[in-house]
């Protein structure tokens, strides 16, 4: 019976002897586009493609009658090739052909044997199988992967042969039904070495159906990824450590995708200070947790900070679940939360806070007052000398006040040496009242010991050093004790904000001289930073000074530089002494001079072995001894411990 369809699409050629064109049919014209072949006695060769000239050229150059068959590209009029597949008749002076177009065909075999040189050349495992489990193929670097001789013939080998028990089960009872069902099947499986170690992998399985629609059989590709699970257990420790540190912070944090601005987590401190559900925060828009007009000004925020790519602050309104509402500081900064982009919000209370500083506002209010008020009185006393004790009675009434103020705020030596048993604090006001202070805050495993020397005594410097003693508390609670320069810079910042310093004239130039040292009890490590007042210790039976910053606390200045961090091992320091200016300027002596830091030093060198309460008594009577008949002209505070003997 013969296939009309094949003959339809056979062109007819006659060459002559030359392999010059003689005839050629309508079909080969409409197939290649050329009318003058004949006419021009074109050679046929010269449209033959150059790579498959050399292996037909023979069958022309045989003189003998003979068959012809030989497979060539063959060029078209748009310069085109067309595969054609050639037979006939080479005669003495005659060649007749007959061609059918192949292209699709060859180029499919291309196709299929480039495909296959891929296949052997992947790093994946590339394989096949019946729909009963035989193995039909397996590439040779899935043999290698698995430990199989390339020779070994996988034709005789089950699916189970490749994976251990429980992937052998999912392939065959999980896999294969859904790639039967939906085409194909992506999911994570493992493959057996042959030494019997599982190697874990990423697998595509597909199914395959014959030309009758029904299903012939499956191929797969697995990919080891031994590599990327290691990877993933690595990211994931890190997100527990991440998160352990985030967990351990009291502000707080909220990680927010930027474009939905869905909460993709947030740590244990927003849940419980806001008292939300974790569930109920996950997955929903940070701005619903703020109400109008605050949650215009949250919006605004996120707009600043992705549009500029930087670090924003503000101050907010944030409500808890139970309709409490706090005073927050909002801090938003792009973040890369484990290479992904998203914005870190870190919300920090500020409610007490806001109360300490209409309190320090109060103090400086009450500092101005008492000024204004002992100027007139004062003045009163100068024009009305007859009224002098009335004066001298309500100052007196004023300044006890104060005291008493002062000593309900300020701690008692007894609290300081119950902390550490070898200490003393010399402490001996000028006036009723004193503008130097001692402070100390336990925070953990940490002791900050503070002492400050402020502007002037009696009642200014008693305002002062209230101030000052109030804005450590504060500062302390969101510091970092191992960091006592930034405790005094933000000293620095709030008390110049208090005062409403502005470095205009006639304005108050009041400051504070201060030197903080931190205690690492659990890593018997010390932090000291100063201003203007030097720390001194006794280290392995040297004397040891540890110069301040030469600038103020406070008083305000165009350009202010961030305090000196000090920090070094106490474990050989046998005595740390922190003092006030008003010892060493003390007049007196038969020359009345200033006893001198000098002087000082030499003093509680000398005296460093003895118990402290003995340096104390010492520190006294040398003092009574050079004053003599000398009038006190400031404050004074020497404050002493050996770090190494904290009251567990």
């Amino acid at each position: 019976m013969v296939n009309h369809q094949i003959v339809d699409q056979t062109v007819r050629i006659v060459l002559d002897s030359n392999a010059c064109f003689l005839e050629v049919d309508d079909k080969f014209q409409e197939l290649f586009g050329f009318t003058d072949l004949v006419s021009a006695s074109k050679h046929f060769l010269v449209y033959i493609h150059p790579h498959d000239i050399g292996n037909i050229a023979e069958i022309f150059n045989d003189s003998a009658n003979h068959e012809a068959e030989f497979n060539a590209r063959y060029r078209t009029i748009n310069g085109n090739f067309k595969w054609m597949q050639w037979k006939g008749k080479v005669m003495h002076d005659t060649i007749e052909l007959y061609g059918v177009d192949i292209t699709q065909e060859a180029n499919l075999n291309q196709f299929n044997l480039k495909l296959s040189q891929v296949i052997e050349e992947t790093v994946d495992f590339v394989g096949m199988a019946d729909i009963f489990g035989n193995v039909l193929y397996v590439n040779d670097w899935g043999k290698q992967m698995i430990g199989l001789n390339n020779d070994k013939d996988e034709k005789n080998l089950k699916i189970g042969f490749f994976h251990p028990k429980w992937a052998e089960n999912e392939v065959i009872n999980i896999a294969m039904p859904h790639a039967m069902k939906e085409g194909k099947w992506k999911g994570r499986l493992a493959l057996m070495h042959a030494t019997k170690y599982e190697i874990p992998v990423s697998a595509t399985i597909i199914s395959h159906k014959d030309d009758q629609g029904n299903f012939a059989y499956f191929s797969c590709i697995m990919r080891d990824i031994s590599l990327q699970i290691q990877k993933e257990k690595r990211i994931e420790s890190q997100r527990k450590e991440y998160w352990s540190l985030i967990n351990s912070i009291e502000d707080s944090i909220l990680i927010v995708e930027p474009e939905s601005l869905l909460i993709l987590n947030t740590n244990r401190s927003f849940v419980e200070k806001f008292e939300y559900k974790y569930s109920k925060v996950i997955n929903k828009p940070i701005t619903e947790f703020y109400s109008s007009p605050n949650r215009v000004l949250v919006e605004e925020l996120i707009h600043d900070c992705i549009e500029s790519e930087e670090k924003v602050e503000g101050r907010t309104i944030q409500f808890s679940a139970t309709e409490k509402f706090y005073h927050v500081e909002v801090m938003i900064k792009p973040h890369s939360y484990f290479d992904k982009d998203v914005l870190l919000f870190v919300i920090k209370d500020i409610s007490k806070s806001l109360r300490n500083e209409t309190k320090l506002k109060l103090y400086a209010e009450q500092l101005k007052y008492s000024n204004e008020h002992l100027k007139k009185l004062y003045d009163k006393r100068e024009l009305q000398s007859a009224q002098l004790s009335e004066v001298n009675q309500e100052l007196i009434e004023s300044i006890t006040y104060a005291k008493r103020i002062q000593d309900a705020i300020l701690p008692s030596a007894t609290e300081f040496q119950n902390q550490f048993e070898e200490s003393f604090i010399l402490f001996k006001p000028k006036s009723i009242v004193s503008g130097d202070f001692y402070w100390f805050f336990k925070k953990e495993d940490k002791f900050i010991i503070a002492v400050g020397d402020c502007t002037g005594h009696g009642v200014p410097g008693a305002f002062m050093s209230l101030i000052g003693f109030t804005i450590l508390n504060d500062i302390v609670r969101d510091t970092d004790p191992s960091k006592p320069n930034e405790i005094l810079g933000k000293l620095n910042e709030q008390v110049v904000r208090t005062l409403q310093q502005k470095g205009v004239d006639f304005e108050a130039r009041d400051g504070i001289d201060i030197s903080i040292c931190t205690i690492d009890l659990k890593n018997d490590t010390m932090y000291y930073a100063g201003a203007n007042r030097n720390l001194y210790l006794v280290n392995n039976g040297e004397f040891e000074v540890i110069a301040a910053d030469r600038q103020v606390i406070g008083g305000y200045r165009e350009y202010h530089k961030d305090f000196k961090l000090h920090e070094f091992s106490y474990s050989n320091i046998s005595a740390i002494y922190m003092t006030s200016d008003g010892y060493a300027d003390q007049f007196g002596g038969k020359r009345h001079k200033k006893f001198s830091s000098k002087q000082l030093k030499t003093l509680l060198f000398d005296n460093s072995q003895k118990p402290f309460m003995d340096q104390r008594k010492v520190l006294r009577s040398s003092l009574k001894e050079w004053m003599s008949d000398s009038e006190q002209i400031d404050d004074i505070l020497v404050l002493g411990f050996n770090p190494n003997s904290f009251k567990a």
